[in-house]
């Protein structure tokens, strides 16, 4: 163990030694302590900008992917074709027979007025 000098006002100096008689320690242990907990906050400041720097270092490659990824697939978009149309439905042959629809049953039929029966017309006579 090491020694080192520290300089403390008179004040900081009785102010201390009452809180370390208070707490049952020496001003030495309370200043190794204090040490201790610095150079701990320090080492964990170190690992998280270590950590960051890592996380930025990745997602940066990530975008870089993206861009690729990106690129590739509008040159895909270009070297590729369309295809060719085709109807939405198989019952569907072309828009100019709409009828196709009806008489396959995807659609309700027309009903036909019913033939009027000469006994209960309104007309009649009788």
């Amino acid at each position: 163990m090491k020694n080192i000098t520290v300089a403390l006002s008179d004040q900081a100096h009785k102010g201390i030694r009452v809180w370390a008689a208070e707490h049952e320690t020496s001003v030495s242990a309370i200043i190794q302590s204090m040490i201790e907990v610095v150079i701990a906050q320090k080492s964990e400041k170190d690992e998280i900008t270590n950590r960051v720097r890592a996380l930025n270092a990745a997602r940066a490659r990530l975008q870089a992917r993206e861009r690729d990824i990106a690129a590739a697939a509008d040159a895909l978009k270009l070297a590729t074709p369309a295809p060719p149309f085709r109807p939405f439905h198989s019952s569907v042959d072309s828009f100019s027979r709409p009828q196709n629809l009806c008489t396959r049953g995807h659609l309700p039929q027309r009903q036909q007025p019913a033939a009027e029966n000469p006994s209960t017309s309104h007309n009649n006579p009788l």
